[in-house]
């Protein structure tokens, strides 16, 4: 697992989320719903990769936390992009 690919497309998936966001609000205060539903429908696509690299990352903290002490960098790297995924 390389940590800094997954922090590069973690990034990247929560700018292009938040761009998401931002248009959906725009297509939403102009009252163009139809945009504005595609928008959502990206945003729920992106939102719901996320809650999965989410999960793997949960999955491989617990794994690493069973192994020796030693992993403790692994363990707060992990941590880290838990918390970037939820920011």
């Amino acid at each position: 697992m390389n940590i800094d690919i997954i922090k590069e497309e973690i990034l990247q998936f929560k700018w292009t989320l938040n761009k998401i966001l931002k248009n959906k609000t725009d297509a939403v205060s102009a009252q163009n719903w139809e945009v504005a539903a595609a928008f959502r429908d990206e945003e729920k696509i992106i939102s719901e990769y996320l809650q999965t690299r989410k999960n793997e990352l949960l999955e491989e903290l617990k794994n690493v936390k069973q192994l020796p002490s030693e992993n403790n960098n692994d363990i707060i790297l992990l941590e880290e992009l838990l918390v970037l995924i939820d920011a």
